[in-house]
């Protein structure tokens, strides 16, 4: 599920830029709203999800979400 939600945020986030290059404003407006609603769910997923055991394997696992911006 996480990696669903993050998929849909992502895609509402670029939607919306794209609208508001279009100037839709308001239906940009919209739809970053629903992205930001994507975003929360994946962290409530995130937030749900065990730790696992020994360092190695948790940093593993917390990388599998990390975005690096440049």
């Amino acid at each position: 599920k996480a990696e669903f939600y993050l998929l849909q945020a992502d895609k509402g986030i670029l939607a919306s830029a794209i609208l508001q290059d279009k100037k839709e404003t308001k239906l940009s407006q919209d739809t970053a709203l629903k992205a930001e609603n994507y975003y929360t769910l994946f962290v409530l997923e995130i937030k749900k999800m065990p730790l696992i055991k020994g360092k190695k394997a948790n940093k593993a696992h917390a990388n599998k979400y990390v975005i690096t911006i440049e």
